[in-house]
């Protein structure tokens, strides 16, 4: 195979080139490549990566490409399109911008999904030698006795179906990813029907310190939250406001301060808000009262945010009032990122200004380094959000959301959706579990085997399955006996 000559790195380019060879509709000549890496500075990779792409015999695999997967929120400049092949004239060239799932008015270039995949796979490999029994099964056992089948959907995407799911969107990196995913085609489609110009985002953070811990902060934040939102002050608020509904968001990231749990909350207004905005968020027109004082809306809901949080978790918990509430009027196109939905490839999850780290980048980092460090604080929060909710829909929001058609499932039935076979998937082959337990524990190239096997389906068609299996086994055949020659080796001497 093609694929056999190439470096991780240069599969992770040719993956992305494919995706922006199909969204972009621009053909290379493969004799191009080397100019494109030789303009980028990269001339020792351009020309090894050159002689490789020769053997895929497929111009839409641009190595240029790899250049993007750096730099992906800038434009494509105009001299990588080659006059042999200019760029289609009816189709102004789309912006690579921050992935997320294709929605309209959303962005619309994704992870390049193999990459996705064996980053994901490897961050679950990694993690489940000391997660909790569910997790440790999760896309390990097979959910019955038939064996495990290898699908292809209609647009050439390759899965494992027949696997156990845990359904855990805190604790496992792959059901999360897709867990959220989904809840991103949800809340994405209640916005538009609803209308961006109308939904504002709350963001209601409290001050930790290292020694705080993740457990406390997040069962305090949860009940601030609640006495927050309920009661005749806030529905005189909302009122005021024109709230007719709410997600309220959870997520979690660590620092040098320690855990840093927060709240994203997602309102639905009646009309398009008015008041001034400016570099602070937006400061809506109107008065409340807080005890004899009269204060403005926003003053108001800090003021009574930092009473919630000095109620049930501490003085010291209490935030400043230009920190601990902000609001923003009209979503911005980040609003997923901001909500944690965004799809996003776990080795560039953020790592925000001052150490800050998301869970997945935490994942990440231990999968990639294997430090201790890393490992105690993803049981610590593993442990600590067990039976959190990542999302909870108002009553109101509820209502806009049937509204929308969307039924509401739980995150274990999200999680499975990839069980279910379409009337256009395809079943390539049924592994039976003799197999499969060869195959799981496997890598292959570097990455997992039962990544690389589904690479190769997308790569050569369902017909390259057979004979890449063959190859796999021959080579977990191979390990063993080298190993049993070691062994007896070993013992002879």
């Amino acid at each position: 195979m093609a694929d056999d000559l190439l470096t991780d790195r240069e599969r992770d380019a040719l993956d992305l080139a494919a995706e922006l060879a199909r969204a972009r509709t621009a053909h290379l000549e493969p004799g191009s490549y080397e100019a494109h890496f030789a303009a980028l500075g990269d001339i020792g990779l351009a020309r090894s990566a050159y002689a490789r792409s020769i053997c895929t015999h497929d111009e839409n695999l641009s190595i240029f490409a790899l250049h993007l997967s750096r730099q992906r929120d800038l434009e494509t400049p105009a001299s990588f399109v080659t006059p042999t092949a200019p760029a289609n004239p009816t189709r102004p060239p789309q912006r690579a911008v921050s992935p997320t799932i294709d929605l309209g008015w959303r962005p619309s270039i994704v992870p390049a999904p193999q990459r996705l995949r064996r980053a994901l796979w490897r961050i679950r490999a990694a993690l489940r030698t000391w997660a909790p029994e569910r997790q440790r099964n999760c896309g390990w056992a097979p959910s019955s006795s038939s064996g495990v089948a290898v699908v292809v959907d209609g647009e050439g995407r390759a899965r494992w179906s027949g696997l156990q799911h845990c359904g855990s969107v805190w604790a496992c990196v792959t059901c999360g990813t897709a867990i959220r995913a989904r809840r991103a085609d949800e809340i994405g489609a209640v916005v538009q029907q609803h209308g961006r110009e109308r939904v504002v985002m709350l963001t209601l953070t409290v001050r930790h310190a290292a020694a705080h811990s993740l457990p406390t902060l997040r069962r305090g934040l949860a009940n601030a939250y609640r006495a927050l939102a309920r009661g005749k002050p806030w529905r005189e608020f909302c009122r005021r406001l024109g709230i007719v509904g709410t997600v309220r968001a959870l997520e979690v990231t660590h620092g040098p301060n320690g855990w840093h749990p927060h709240l994203h909350v997602l309102a639905f207004l009646d009309e398009e808000p008015c008041g001034p905005v400016d570099a602070d968020g937006w400061h809506p027109a109107g008065v409340m009262r807080e005890g004899h004082l009269a204060v403005d809306l926003l003053t108001w809901l800090r003021l009574r945010w930092s009473t919630m949080v000095e109620r049930y978790l501490g003085e010291d918990h209490t935030p400043d009032h230009a920190i601990g509430v902000h609001l923003t009027a009209g979503v911005q196109a980040d609003y997923l990122a901001k909500l944690g939905l965004e799809l996003q490839d776990p080795s560039a999850a953020k790592a925000s200004r001052a150490g800050h780290r998301s869970v997945m980048r935490l994942a990440a980092d231990y999968a990639r380094t294997r430090d201790p460090r890393d490992a105690e604080l993803w049981r610590h929060y593993a442990d600590a959000m067990r039976g959190a909710k990542a999302l909870t829909w108002s009553r109101g929001a509820r209502w806009l959301r049937a509204q929308a058609g969307i039924v509401d499932r739980s995150d274990q039935d999200l999680a499975e959706d990839e069980e279910q076979i379409a009337s256009t998937d395809r079943v390539v082959a049924v592994v039976p579990w003799s197999v499969w337990q060869a195959v799981r524990s496997a890598h292959y190239e570097s990455e997992t085997a039962c990544t690389w096997l589904l690479a190769v389906i997308e790569r050569h068609g369902a017909n390259a399955f057979s004979p890449a299996l063959d190859r796999l086994m021959d080579a977990v055949d191979q390990a063993q006996r080298n190993s049993w020659n070691r062994r007896r080796r070993k013992r002879q001497q």
